[in-house]
């Protein structure tokens, strides 16, 4: 039980501390007036983003899953072959037990991360090795952007993405941006994330 609630209590600080990285990234900028989305919403909402995109894109999640990801392979590849740079911020590290190990199933996220990035870069630099730029972080932020608006919420698209009607549905929220101040300035926070050269250690199976 004391293990338990040490690790509850290290997961909100955590939370707790992004969380106020995050506001203070953002600023005094007015966030109530964004188009509220849930969560079998995103699907293609992500879909007609890529579409949308004319300069960039830019992602931070802290995890992906090859049987997500595998379905905006084909989309992403089309906006870099249209001249689109993206951006990508992947990783969160691990959580620790009371016995100072990180948790095997934060690990097995981790390693499944790495080779999902892994599997873009390949398939990214065989069309343009300068289009795309990756960078490790410790995030637990939820965003993707073009220059004409941001999603930005509780709901890791690019490791969960149900659709309707799946029995896995559990509720999330996503709130879109058109403010161009906004869109600057979470891609600014993006830009301005820390790099963790670790999120790749253990994606390599290097730091256990």
């Amino acid at each position: 039980m004391q293990a338990k609630a040490h690790e509850l209590y290290t997961d909100n600080q955590e939370l707790k501390k992004l969380a106020a990285e995050l506001k203070n990234q953002i600023g005094d900028l007015d966030l109530s007036q964004g188009i509220l989305y849930t969560t079998h919403e995103m699907g293609d909402l992500i879909k007609n983003l890529y579409k949308d995109a004319e300069e960039y894109i830019y992602m931070s999640y802290p995890w992906y899953k090859e049987n997500v990801i595998s379905k905006d392979l084909e989309s992403l590849e089309t906006s870099i072959r249209n001249g689109v740079k993206i951006y990508v911020c992947y990783g969160i590290m691990p959580r620790k037990g009371s016995n100072r190990r990180f948790y095997q199933s934060d690990i097995d996220s981790t390693i499944n991360t790495y080779t999902c990035i892994q599997h873009w870069k390949y398939s990214f630099n065989k069309i343009d090795k300068t289009a795309v730029k990756f960078k490790p972080v410790h995030s637990h932020c939820k965003i993707i952007l073009c220059e004409k608006y941001a999603f930005l919420g509780s709901q890791n698209i690019m490791s969960y993405r149900p659709s309707k009607g799946d029995s896995d549905m559990r509720d999330e929220i996503t709130m879109k941006y058109t403010n161009p101040r906004i869109i600057e300035r979470l891609r600014n926070f993006i830009l301005n994330q820390k790099e963790c050269p670790d999120i790749d250690r253990i994606g390599k199976g290097e730091l256990r």
